[in-house]
């Protein structure tokens, strides 16, 4: 009997685990080139996921987000410094509020985002923007491409000398789609509280049978 609980609060929390599934995908990456200390305006393009070629059967998409990275290597001498602006941030994303780290700095709009990044050889912020979720998930389903904002960058004034000939300045994003399981099952956490009640219950029988 003990045996027999001990395999249903297993098999219980497994379950539970296996009932959500992240899957990733690098979007499009922007490099201003090398040497250069500007990044022309350029889309960040994320690729769709198909939940029927990507997925076994039974899954639905429950969020979508982006993280990524604003970066750049190779400066001269001193302090150098850029702004790189996100414009026409997809609608469906929550922009970081303002502030530093993983926050826009100097905008308060929706779909526009200022990321400042200062360093001596190298320098870089990361950032999430998301997640999506219930209305207007289809929009990323399917096998093409969608657009997440563009993005361009520039040495501030006032700032160090730039990158030298090897030196570029980047913009990268990886898209993470979360789906959830559709069943009739109860969900993990409930799956969790019941596992945990048949392994008290194993535990009371087995005390009670000794005292017998």
């Amino acid at each position: 009997m003990k045996k027999l609980l001990m395999l249903m609060v297993a098999f219980t929390l497994v379950a539970g685990l296996a009932s959500a599934s992240t899957l990733q995908a690098l979007c499009t990456s922007a490099g201003g080139g090398l040497g250069s200390n500007t990044l022309a305006a350029v889309a960040v393009m994320c690729p769709d996921f198909n939940p029927l070629t990507e997925l076994p059967a039974g899954y639905f998409l429950n969020s979508v987000t982006v993280t990524g990275n604003d970066s750049f290597a190779g400066g001269l001498a001193g302090t150098n410094s850029w702004n790189f602006n996100y414009t026409g941030i997809n609608s469906g994303f929550e922009v970081p509020g303002t502030g530093g780290g993983n926050q826009c700095a100097g905008s308060g709009s929706s779909t526009t985002c200022t990321d400042p990044v200062s360093g001596g050889v190298n320098g870089g912020n990361s950032y999430t923007f998301g997640g999506v979720q219930s209305s207007g998930l289809g929009t990323y389903e399917g096998s093409t491409n969608w657009s997440f904002a563009t993005v361009s960058a520039a040495l501030t004034s006032g700032a160090g000398t730039g990158v030298g000939t090897g030196g570029d300045v980047v913009a990268q994003a990886t898209v993470t789609y979360d789906y959830e399981l559709i069943s009739t099952t109860p969900e993990p956490m409930s799956m969790m509280l019941v596992g945990g009640g048949l392994l008290g219950l194993g535990l009371l029988s087995s005390k009670l049978r000794k005292k017998a």
